[in-house]
């Protein structure tokens, strides 16, 4: 396994907050029960997103992958990219230095 980000970002479309509708509401949802099982399954290890308005919104997963298709197959397989709400990239990518002062961010 290799480690690989996906990022997402809004497609335009959906940047004004207020034409949401349930369906919209829906993808989410499934896009956050999605990214929570592969957490639980320990295929992800940090998500997060920029704490900024829709339109200006990025995401970020990483994870593992075996090799670029099988990341981008799971990239594909989020309901917001899937759905066609989000679009994404997938990378592969190298973790250069992590310090425990990192931790006290984590939103949880």
């Amino acid at each position: 396994m290799k480690l690989y980000i996906y990022d997402l970002a809004l497609r335009p479309d959906y940047h004004d907050v207020s034409t949401w509708d349930d369906k919209v509401q829906e993808v989410f949802a499934q896009h956050g029960e999605f990214l929570n099982r592969a957490v639980q399954h320990g295929r992800v290890m940090f998500v997060g997103r920029t704490d900024t308005q829709p339109q200006d919104n990025y995401g970020l997963v990483v994870f593992e992958a075996d090799n670029q298709a099988d990341a981008e197959e799971f990239m594909n397989q989020d309901p917001a990219i899937a759905r066609g709400v989000m679009m994404g990239r997938a990378f592969p990518f190298k973790i250069l230095r992590v310090t425990d002062q990192a931790r006290k961010w984590q939103a949880w």
